[in-house]
């Protein structure tokens, strides 16, 4: 093989590389801002603001309709 081609391969090879290497880390960056950005989240809400959001008069009500087949003894209205 030309020791040109070799040269330039591995320069190509080491760029490649390095982009890979940089392109991970800041995925890993990202994934571990996030995971402390959910947790500082989820420590925040607290079950009264779920409390005062369903008693305003501004949420919509939700309908859960499950099929229940032979299930009369069960079912409550």
């Amino acid at each position: 093989m030309n020791i040109n081609l070799m040269i330039v391969l591995d320069i190509l090879i080491r760029i490649i590389l390095i982009y890979f290497i940089m392109m991970h880390g800041i995925y890993f960056l990202l994934i571990m801002l996030g995971a402390l950005e959910q947790k500082k989240y989820h420590q925040g809400i607290q079950f009264r603001e779920f409390k005062r959001i369903s008693e305003s008069p501004l949420t919509t009500p939700v309908s859960i309709v499950i099929s229940a087949y032979n299930e009369e003894k069960v079912i409550v209205d």
